[in-house]
């Protein structure tokens, strides 16, 4: 059990204050590991004291399910169990948001698998997992998902979508965003004049028209519209 005790701010596990100074907030893994940021900083510690963030302040952590943390500072850099993960591999960006005239700070370049797999996207466009390069220096990606399985998907500036460094569509169009479904199925539509919306390896129909935009229901399927406003699903046209 952790919590914030009420009056000063302390974090208590099991009946035992494990912070020095009062807490701003605190994550716990599913194995019990506990970490948090304090109000003077704000920086990032766990229960054996404060984590490495060569002296900026952590302003977004994320802690997988094994327990692993990964966390960001002000200066972009990206830190994975106190170790620095990009310090001479450029910076990874980050947007700052008012709330209620608080700051939130939101980095959607940042991911960690279950099993603490780092994913992060630098300012130069390279997509990195732990360090490791996944995308081409040749092109900068612009988004990418991962599912439960910490299989990636990616998509580049020239139009291109990667399952890690596979790339899906050989054909001579561009991809121009791409969902992935609970169960991790990929759909994608493309800049094609028709016949442009593929949920993996099939090419949906909207007649011969072409497909504006797409979304899922609940069970997986894909339902889309069509340049002509017509709803369909799955193949299927279910409104004029």
């Amino acid at each position: 059990i952790v919590y914030l005790q009420n009056h000063n701010a302390i974090l208590v596990k099991n009946d035992k204050a494990i912070s020095h100074f009062p807490v701003l907030d605190f994550k716990v893994s599913r194995n019990g590991k506990v970490y948090y940021r304090t109000q003077n900083g704000p920086f990032l510690s766990d229960e054996s004291g404060k984590l490495n963030s060569l002296g900026g302040a952590v302003i977004i952590y994320l802690v997988s399910e094994n327990g692993d943390v990964v966390y960001l500072n002000d200066q972009g850099i990206i830190f994975k169990n106190g170790a620095p993960l990009n310090q001479n591999q450029g910076k990874v960006i980050y947007q700052i948001r008012k709330t209620s005239g608080q700051k939130i700070f939101v980095a959607p370049n940042i991911a960690i698998t279950r099993n603490g797999r780092t994913i992060y996207i630098n300012d130069m466009g390279m997509l990195y997992v732990d360090q490791m390069p996944m995308s081409s220096h040749t092109a900068k990606v612009l988004e990418f998902k991962v599912d439960s399985q910490a299989t990636v998907f990616y998509l580049d500036d020239l139009g291109r979508l990667f399952k890690n460094k596979i790339k899906i569509l050989q054909k001579p169009v561009k991809v121009k965003t791409f969902k992935l479904n609970a169960r991790g199925q990929i759909a994608y539509l493309t800049d094609g004049a028709s016949k442009n919306l593929y949920f993996e390896d099939q090419n949906l129909s909207a007649g011969s028209h072409r497909v504006l935009d797409f979304s899922f229901t609940g069970s997986g399927e894909v339902i889309y519209k069509d340049d002509k406003d017509r709803l369909w699903k799955m193949g299927q046209l279910i409104s004029d």
